[in-house]
């Protein structure tokens, strides 16, 4: 049996949506029908009685259940003119014969039990055209009940190697046929025409035939080709694993692991072989039923030259209701090879043809898979088609992580996942994780010198054609279509590769639905990939590449409904045909289209859509077509690497990218993005990128909007092209209509070269009006405006980027400008903002220079107050001033643009110094288009807080503990030699901006432990103190994290009524830095270390039971911070800085009032301290920088330093009064100096011993 051609016209100067579908396959929903009633029956009928009677060797008219033992049964048992018989083949018994048409051959009403073990096998050389079967039920067209039941273990085997018709299990002409096999085998071979495992025809009557497999039973077929003709001529091999056929009602049921596999296979030359798993055909109700781990395998194998292989997992047709179910990890695969030359292999996991309705459901994990690999190759997982019934409705549903998969391999391949065909109502739904896909790959074999090379591959995903009502519902789905095609030649020759449509051919669609009256698609939190690839080479000679066609691109989306044939849709002032009544509905939510295609040869093109709209013609304004898309993305992607061909008589770029496009748009149309990237994206030695746009220059019932932050996006990038082939319009447009309406909010942008222009609409006959293309802006609109009537609101903005663009400087009102946006009418609210991108294309290089530019020109009076409109520059450069131009025309707007030096732009020191390194090494843009205030590195001070206050939370946890052991923090009761103490602290830093420089908040966390020894009144210690900082400057523009780490040498004495202290201490630590400058940022990683000294002197006073102790203090600090190279950002502005260091000599004096009190249950102690501090050396920041790659140096200056600071604590401590005394300190530090304050608290447990 062949494959059958499907072709349909498809309306509005589409294309032929052709189809080389393949042999049927077809798939069947499960329905709760239990026929283990019949199995049960069986068994009654086998026991029934009375004691078994062994029967005789031609004896007449044997009395029922006939019963072989023994495994010496070699003669068949023919019982067909007896009814009712049951032939029982005992545990472990075998019939095993040799030559005839059958091994056991019974009567209507009869049936066959095979008890664990036994085993019926028929092995004939019979000849010619009538059945052939190791075990026949003929039912003689009257009422009975027929069964074969095979219990575990049992088998059947058919082997025949001449006749044309051969079966394991035959049961015809019957009433109910029912076949069993529990945990048992059947397997048939033949080696010529068709052999069928299991064979249910022509039961008619009332009742059912059906085949039950359960807990692992296997029912293997194999057949073969004889070097005999068949009808056309050629070699032929057939293999079913169940027929079912011209039944009333028929059911395939496997369960519990079981398997069919059907194998055919052939070298012969022009050998015709077809293996099919389940076939169903003429019955008023089928059904097929998977669950478990249960598979159904069809493989056809056809070596020989000219050979076709077809294979379909499941085939029905002429049924009028078909229910199909496949569960928790089921398969159904189905293979074709034809390896042979010129080979054809035509596959169909399921196909079904000629029923009135279809219910097929894929649950679990359940998968189906079609392959196929031949010189053509076509397969396709799922497909339903119209036959001798009509097709009222077919469902399709995938649930759970269950899958449709399709491959298909060849120097033509085509694939198909779903794909349904003239039916009134088609549905497909995908649930929770289900995904389909599509396969297709086409490559050259071995070639000679001076041969050619033609390859072509297309893959659909999901296709309805023909389809009355459309109904896609994807949820959580994941669609994917893959498509290649590869001729390469090592020598001379000639070699072409395309992906697109063929004369028999699916289309490269990821969801396709043309030819319909509704059509409803929902996509929702899914995701549909699509991705194309053709090169071609040859040493010596002619090569071409094609992925698409301008008028049939490869397409994530493509709707074309039924319509009328032409262009000759009338709108405008000529009154309208009437149109036909369709609809169409396309939702996407939380979802993404992604298509790519890419073209490498010396001719190459590249034509891809993320989604088309095509020829929807019958809605209106009240009920319009719509394509809604929330949360989603659209991205198309064209490549081509090579320069363009004229070969193909196509005047058009070698790349071309549309991320929405419509044609003979007839109807009302709405286009609805609510936070929606649409994106285009276009590379080529000629280019063309589109985010929405009319392929034929229309649009006239179009609205499209942009909501909470939408983006249509297009990029193209040309390489190589002449002058002369880059003339002719646009390449890179945001939207592109001829006529229609589009709106932005507030969150929303366009941006490309050319953001919004009107196109040229085709020729139509006759000539018409056509409205405005109306732009309402309250977003951004980032790139060209040509021919449209602008409305622009006090939010919306107009970016001017003259980079790149045609010159748009501004001569006069009598000299012909070429205007940045060029408007039918504008109207202007106040407020309007234009902002222009300081880059090279305003042509100023040098403080003092300035350029007058066209921005905007009206074909009426700009409406609109000019003062009141604002013009600004991207990143608030200082360095640029902006101003109107008088001009003597109400149409035209005009700006100058002045390049300011850095006394002009109010810049600061720092500012300028790098201002001046910038100007001689950094480009243009980067000059005007930043604030120099961010070019400098950090000079704040905040990279020196890590350290500084590690170290003062050292200093100050040793000077508390070293005070403890001389009484004063808690009290003289306590004695002892030795301590161990632990101390955490925090602390809130805030410096606020001082001499212009920007302020910064930076917070520590500090953790120290201490030991110490006490040896009269000297008493000497080792610390360690970790700090971790994190600093954040005020404005933004740079941020820091520290870890530093610090070990302390200290000691005091106690002199009585005076004392001393003194502390040593080195550092290492570690800056991670981030700078900003406008949307670049910038990181370093660099070092520190650190040496410090500290000295305190003071007596030891009281008065009136307090203690009041003034002092002295000297501290010397010295850091050093390694250089570093900045990484990251953009294009440029990372600095290379110099190492640094910094001295601190601080010398002060203060005073501690404390008291404690000595309670039953220990020493309660308050104390507040006082001390200021003046710092003798005054060593500000000073930082020598440039910018990498640069070699010219500046320096970047700190504020002065604040020379005087004070601290204020205050702290509570609790000790016992054990002999291992404890303690806990609770502190609280105040910090200050002018323009900088610090919070600390700390808390701090020490351990006398």
């Amino acid at each position: 049996m062949g494959i059958r051609e499907w072709t349909a016209r498809v309306p509005v100067k589409a294309c032929w949506f052709v189809m080389d579908t393949m042999k049927g396959v077809f798939l069947v929903k499960k329905i709760r029908l239990d026929w283990t009633c019949a199995g049960l029956l069986v068994l009654m009928v086998c026991g029934a009685g009375g004691l078994p009677r062994v029967a005789v060797a031609g004896e007449a008219a044997p009395m029922s259940p006939v019963v072989l033992t023994g495994t010496g049964n070699t003669e068949a048992k023919n019982y067909a003119g007896t009814r009712d018989l049951t032939l029982q083949v005992a545990e472990g018994a075998a019939l095993n014969v040799r030559g005839g048409r059958g091994a056991a051959i019974l009567g209507a009403g009869s049936s066959v039990c095979l008890k664990e073990g036994a085993t019926v096998t028929l092995t004939t050389d019979s000849e010619g055209s009538d059945p052939v079967s190791a075990i026949g039920i003929d039912g003689d067209e009257k009422e009975s009940e027929n069964s074969v039941t095979l219990a575990k273990g049992a088998a059947v085997t058919v082997a025949s190697t001449k006749a044309t018709d051969t079966s394991a299990i035959l049961i015809t002409d019957a009433d109910n046929a029912h076949v069993s096999l529990d945990a048992a085998r059947v397997k048939a071979s033949a080696a010529d025409g068709k052999v069928y495992g299991v064979k249910l025809e022509k039961v008619k009557l009332p009742d059912t035939a059906s085949l039950t497999m359960a807990h692992g039973a296997r029912l293997e077929v194999a057949g073969k080709a004889a070097a005999v003709t068949g009808a056309d001529g050629d070699p032929e091999g057939e293999a079913r694993g169940v027929g079912i056929i011209d039944v009333k009602h028929g059911v395939v049921r496997l369960s519990g692991g079981s398997a069919m596999t059907v194998t055919a296979s052939s070298s012969l030359e022009d050998a015709d072989m077809d293996a099919d798993g389940v076939e169903i055909k003429g019955t008023d109700k089928g059904e097929v039923f998977l669950d478990g781990t249960s598979s159904i395998r069809a493989s056809a194998v056809s070596s020989g030259t000219d050979g076709s292989a077809y294979a379909s997992g499941v085939e029905v047709h002429n049924v009028k209701d078909l229910t199909v179910r496949v569960d928790g990890q089921s398969t159904i695969q189905a293979s074709g090879t034809a390896l042979g030359v010129n080979g054809y292999a035509g596959v169909s996991g399921m196909e079904i043809g000629g029923v009135t309705r279809a219910d097929v459901t894929l649950d679990g994990e359940s998968l189906l898979h079609a392959s196929a690999t031949g010189a053509e190759a076509v397969a396709t997982a799922f497909h339903l088609g119209a036959g001798d019934l009509d097709l009222e409705r077919a469902q399709f549903t995938l649930i759970g992580h269950s899958g449709v998969e399709s491959n298909a391999s060849g120097d033509t391949a085509l694939s198909g996942g779903v794909t349904m065909v003239d039916t009134d109502h088609g549905i497909l739904k995908v649930a929770e994780g289900g995904h389909i896909t599509a396969t297709a790959s086409a490559t050259t074999g071995d070639l000679k010198k001076g041969s050619s090379s033609k390859v072509f591959a297309a893959a659909t995903v999901v296709g309805m054609l023909n389809v009355d009502t459309v109904d896609v519902d994807l949820n959580q789905a994941v669609l994917s279509g893959t498509m290649s095609a590869t001729a390469h030649l090592t020598e001379k020759g000639h070699a072409a590769a395309g992906i697109g449509r063929d004369s028999v051919g699916l289309l490269p669609v990821g969801i396709g639905a043309l030819g319909y009256n509704q059509a409803n698609i929902r996509l929702t939190d899914s995701h549909v990939t699509l991705t194309a690839t053709a090169s071609a080479s040859v040493v010596d000679g002619r090569n071409m590449a094609l992925v698409g066609e301008p008028d049939m691109p490869v397409c994530g989306i493509l709707v074309m409904p039924r319509g009328m044939e032409g262009d000759e849709f009338r709108v405008g002032d000529v009154a309208a045909l009437k149109m036909p009544d369709d609809h169409t509905s396309i939702r996407l939510t939380r979802s993404t289209i992604d298509v790519t295609g890419k073209a490498s040869a010396e001719n190459c093109l590249a034509f891809v859509s993320g989604i088309t709209l095509n020829g929807l013609s019958g809605e209106t304004d009240s009920d319009p077509a719509t394509l809604a898309m929330t949360d989603s993305t659209v991205r198309a992607s064209a490549v081509a690497e090579g320069p363009r061909t004229k070969d193909f008589s196509i005047e058009k770029p070698t790349a071309m990218a549309v991320g929405i496009s419509t044609f003979s748009l007839g109807g009302k149309t709405t286009i609805s993005l609510d936070n929606t990237r649409v994106l285009a994206e276009a590379k080529g030695v000629l280019a063309g990128a589109v985010g929405i746009g009319a392929s034929d220059g229309d649009g006239s019932n179009l609205e499209i909007a942009l909501t909470r932050g939408s983006v249509v996006k297009a990029v193209a990038s040309r390489s190589g092209a002449s002058e002369e082939e880059g003339e002719g319009g646009p390449e890179c447009v945001a939207i592109a209509l001829g006529s229609g309406s589009v709106t932005l909010d507030a969150t929303s942008s366009l941006e490309g070269e050319w953001a919004v222009v009107r196109t040229e609409i085709k020729a139509r006959t006759p000539m018409i009006t056509m409205p405005d293309l109306t732009v309402t802006n309250k977003g951004l609109i980032a790139g060209r405006l040509k021919g449209v009537a602008l409305d622009n609101a006090s939010t919306g903005i107009l970016q001017v980027d003259f980079k790149g663009t045609d010159d748009c400087s501004y001569v006069s009102s009598a000299a012909k400008n070429t205007f940045y946006f060029q408007t039918d009418s504008a109207k202007l609210a106040d407020g309007s903002t234009f902002r222009i991108l300081p880059n090279e294309g305003l042509g100023l290089t040098r403080p003092g220079q300035s350029q007058t530019f066209a921005l905007l020109e009206s074909g009426a009076d700009v409406q609109g107050t000019r003062a009141k409109v604002t013009l600004e520059v991207k990143g608030n450069s200082p360095l640029l001033g902006l101003s109107w131009v008088d001009t003597s025309s109400d149409t035209e707007l005009v700006a100058r643009v002045r390049f300011l030096n850095p006394a002009e732009a109010g810049v600061s020191r720092n500012g300028g110094a790098a201002f001046t390194a910038a100007l001689a090494d950094m480009p243009t843009s980067f000059v005007l288009g930043t604030d120099p205030e961010a070019w400098s590195p950090s000079v704040n001070g905040a990279f020196l807080t890590g350290m500084t206050q590690t170290v003062g939370a050292s200093h100050t946890n040793i000077g508390n503990r070293l005070g403890g052991l001389m009484g004063l923090n808690s009290g003289d009761e306590i004695v002892a030699s030795g301590g161990l103490w632990y101390n955490a602290s925090f602390t809130d830093a805030d410096q606020d901006e001082r001499d212009g420089v920007v302020g910064f908040d930076a917070d520590t966390t500090g953790l120290s432990l201490g030991l110490d020894r006490q040896v009269g009144a000297l008493t000497v210690g080792v610390a360690v103190t970790q700090g971790k900082s994190e600093a954040e400057a005020d404005d933004n523009s740079s941020e820091m994290d520290m870890d530093d780490h610090l070990l302390s040498l200290y000691g005091s004495y106690d002199g009585g009524i005076w004392f001393g202290e003194a502390v040593l201490s080195a550092g290492m630590g570690n800056v991670d830095s981030v700078r900003r400058l406008g949307d670049a940022t910038f990181t370093a990683d660099y070092d520190s270390t650190s040496y410090n000294a500290m000295a305190k002197a003071g007596m030891k006073l009281s008065a009136a039971g307090w203690q009041v102790n003034p002092l002295l203090a000297v501290e010397y600090s010295f850091k050093d911070y390694d250089g570093y190279t900045e990484s990251g950002g953009k294009d440029s502005g990372a600095l290379e800085v110099e190492s640094q260091d910094y001295s601190v000599f601080n010398v002060g004096g203060g005073a501690t009032l404390q008291r404690s009190w000595v309670k039953s249950w220990g020493v309660l102690t308050p104390e507040v301290s006082a001390l200021v501090r003046y710092d003798l050396k005054g060593d500000g920041i000073l930082t020598t920088a440039k910018f990498v790659g640069g070699s010219t140096a500046f320096i970047a200056s700190g504020a002065d330093p604040a020379e005087t600071s004070w601290d204020l604590s205050t702290a509570l401590t609790l000790a016992s009064l054990e002999e291992s005394a404890v303690s806990l300190r609770l502190g609280y530090d105040y910090a200050g100096r002018e323009d900088f304050v610090a919070h600390s608290v700390s808390g701090k447990l020490r351990f006398e011993f």
